[in-house]
């Protein structure tokens, strides 16, 4: 039994250690096989990028959502959508997505009254999204310009 328990104390100690190293390991070849040749990140690869749906659910976000909304629809991508789903906020969110949707074509609002959750909300955009491919954010997360371009790489 002693032995049992001491084993068990080793593998808990070793294993997670071995496992971070394996990992390290494994980005290390990663980044020397494949990232350490690609272009400056300002700079992402002319290749047929298909287009793609920005989905941001919000719940309350009326402090961030217009800077969100707004690196959203500045993306430097071909064809993209961006939806914003208002999840039964119970502040300005909703008023601030439909004024931003009358000044952005671009940008879809879905209201959600109540609250149904985040999983729910992402649910709804991606039934109503045009495209099949989605880039989901939080609302309140911002976007680099090329990340549609590299996720989609």
């Amino acid at each position: 039994m002693k032995l049992l328990i001491e084993w068990l104390l080793a593998f808990a100690f070793y294993y997670p250690l071995f496992m971070a190293w394996l990992w390290m390991q494994g980005a290390g070849h990663y980044y020397l096989h494949y990232e350490r040749k690609d272009p400056p990140l300002d700079q992402p690869p002319a290749l047929p990028y298909p287009p793609i749906s920005v989905i941001v659910p919000c719940y309350n976000e009326e402090a961030h959502v217009r800077e969100t909304i707004g690196y959203a629809l500045a993306l430097d991508y071909p064809d993209f959508e961006v939806i914003a789903v208002n999840d039964g906020s119970q502040d300005a969110t909703g008023a601030t997505l439909d004024q931003l949707a009358a000044e952005h074509p671009r940008l879809r609002v879905i209201h959600q009254d109540p609250n149904q959750g985040k999983a729910v909300g992402l649910n709804t955009a991606l039934l109503l999204a045009r495209h099949e491919f989605l880039l989901c954010i939080d609302g309140d997360a911002v976007l680099d310009p090329y990340a549609g371009k590299w996720l989609m790489r």
